[in-house]
């Protein structure tokens, strides 16, 4: 429905122009988990030189130093990461 509605409004009022180029993801991930920790849903994403960034459920990015985002990625690499 939401994909008609969309059609319906480009057929009626042409493309949309952007005014900036829009930001481009970052190409280099390696590697996308899901945790939960203490009743919620985090995100983790590994990307290259052992590099994490951990976010909550809403796209928000935890600062690296904060302790649930230690605590997730601790816990993302006793669980991705070969032992030994």
């Amino acid at each position: 429905m939401i994909i008609r509605s969309f059609h319906a409004y480009l057929t009626q009022n042409g493309p949309i122009l952007f005014k900036e180029k829009p930001a481009e993801a970052e190409s280099d991930l390696l590697n996308f988990e899901v945790l939960q920790y203490k009743g919620k849903r985090y995100f983790v994403e590994e990307y290259p030189n052992e590099r994490f960034v951990t976010r909550r459920e809403n796209g928000q990015a935890l600062k690296e130093n904060s302790p649930t985002a230690k605590t997730l990625v601790n816990r993302y690499k006793d669980e991705n990461w070969p032992k030994g």
